[in-house]
């Protein structure tokens, strides 16, 4: 985030900051986002608690893929690869992507793991199409 730590923000600095309305902080006050208290007619907001609540917000949007699964940006749901086929593309020694496209929308998806864990995510993948995993890594 783009709020700095131990600092107190009003809130057109804070609107400033995070390139948004200052309509949206306000918005985000009466949401739950906490101001500090006794500070008359302007609300302030320390970096703390501007944190905390775009976290939470952060995390309540995000989608738990099941099984079988990957993120597709297009459709903003889980969604099975096409026709089952898979692709581990390594980054680095220690990380890569898996590649498929949206059975439903045909678009390009990609979760982003540990080496490790994409060839065993592959693995489920093939277990629960029926069909004999090809480990193969561009």
């Amino acid at each position: 985030h783009a709020v700095k730590a131990h600092r107190c923000f009003d809130v057109s600095e804070l609107a400033r900051r995070l390139d948004v309305h200052p309509n949206t902080i306000r918005t985000w006050q009466s949401k739950g986002m906490q101001a500090l208290p006794d500070c008359g007619r302007k609300a302030l907001f320390t970096s703390d608690a501007v944190n905390l609540y775009l976290s939470k917000q952060k995390a309540a949007r995000r989608v738990k893929c099941p099984p079988g699964t990957i993120f597709c940006m297009k459709c903003q749901a889980a969604r099975n690869p096409a026709g089952g086929f898979v692709r581990i593309v390594s980054i680095n020694a220690k990380s890569g992507n898996l590649k498929a496209n949206c059975d439903t929308c045909g678009t390009p998806m990609n979760r982003r793991a540990p080496i490790a864990r994409l060839a065993a995510i592959k693995l489920l993948l093939a277990w629960l199409r029926g069909t004999a995993p090809n480990l193969s890594m561009a």
